[in-house]
């Protein structure tokens, strides 16, 4: 069990702040864009006939996928015989979603600082759980990707092709022993050679998450969690009249552009994501998909999605610290 210690405030109140405006700014920009695009007053006009219990159902959806990731997080830390305590472990996940707007989500690297700096977790031992969290969101998203384009025209060849792809994935992630062969390599470099045994040991407790009964358990949690919010988008794409979307391609539509802006190491995926989405649903959605109402659906959809889970993070994150401030002049006392 890890010793128990104070939460540590992280990170400052001006780096979060930094974050957010940029963030903002970012959002501002993509969706006066898509406001432009789809006729300002149509789209607005659009949104607002979408029944509000469609907008609440979609949330709900989102919502499950948070939970589904979270059972992954403590199986991982399960796995790791990392000990903290529940409330501890919830605020660490919510607040790495705070980092969505980081470039490939790279910032959710503040996860394993927290649970250094509150419980002595060694970094090098949670790192790997980030690691894996992403390599299983990517290979749900192709996964999601692949099942979706059997539903289009010419989809099956990029579905044989997803799938392929995730078995070579899988096969090279749960084989640690070509881990530990490329650390060899790289660490005979002079100036690498001292992080040879922090990246042994990262290796060692990513080869713990990679097992395969793990990984497909991984795997399969990361598929219903990501199809969940495929749904919300087919939820919210039934609330405009005209729009005729099926389910597989509602998960082509809301995967697809998410792979896309995930692999550009865009933060957020801001820009691309939003413009793929919603030109793959004037695609896909009849006649009545107009640029209004393809631009309404991403915009609504990526409110419940993208933007509800940074709420939630900053949120958990500010409550972090207001805790740890709080017992820190406890102590003080």
């Amino acid at each position: 069990m890890e010793a128990a210690a104070s939460p540590t405030p992280l990170p400052s109140s001006r780096s979060l702040s930094r974050k957010l405006t940029f963030g903002l700014v970012a959002g501002t920009f993509v969706y006066g864009a898509l406001l432009l695009y789809g006729d300002a007053r149509a789209l607005l006009e659009g949104m607002r006939r979408v029944p509000p219990h469609y907008l609440v159902i979609a949330t709900t959806l989102s919502l499950g996928n948070f939970a589904l990731r979270f059972v992954r997080w403590t199986s991982y830390l399960r796995a790791l015989d990392i000990d903290v305590p529940r409330r501890d472990s919830v605020l660490v996940f919510l607040s790495g979603f705070a980092m969505t707007i980081t470039p490939g989500k790279i910032g959710e690297i503040l996860k394993p600082l927290m649970l250094h700096e509150a419980h002595g977790v060694p970094i090098a031992r949670s790192t790997p759980i980030v690691v894996a969290e992403r390599l299983t969101d990517l290979v749900g998203l192709v996964l999601l990707a692949g099942i979706g384009a059997t539903a289009l025209r010419g989809g099956l060849v990029f579905a044989v092709l997803a799938f392929s792809g995730v078995i070579v994935l899988g096969l090279l992630a749960t084989r640690p022993q070509l881990a530990a062969w490329a650390i060899d390599r790289i660490t005979r470099v002079r100036r690498l050679a001292p992080l040879r045994q922090k990246l042994l040991d990262a290796s060692a407790a990513l080869s713990a998450l990679m097992r395969p009964r793990t990984f497909l358990t991984s795997c399969a949690l990361s598929v219903v969690a990501w199809g969940l919010q495929g749904l919300a988008l087919y939820v919210v794409a039934l609330g405009f009249a005209g729009v005729t979307l099926s389910v597989l391609q509602a998960l082509a539509v809301y995967s697809t552009p998410l792979l896309a802006g995930a692999l550009a190491m865009i933060p957020g995926g801001l820009g691309l994501t939003e413009a793929s989405m919603t030109g793959a649903l004037q695609q896909l959605g009849g006649e009545g998909a107009t640029r209004a109402a393809a631009a309404g659906i991403t915009i609504l959809v990526r409110l419940v999605t993208l933007w509800i889970a940074i709420a939630i993070g900053f949120a958990a994150l500010s409550w972090w610290n207001v805790r740890a401030v709080k017992e820190r002049r406890t102590v003080a006392r």
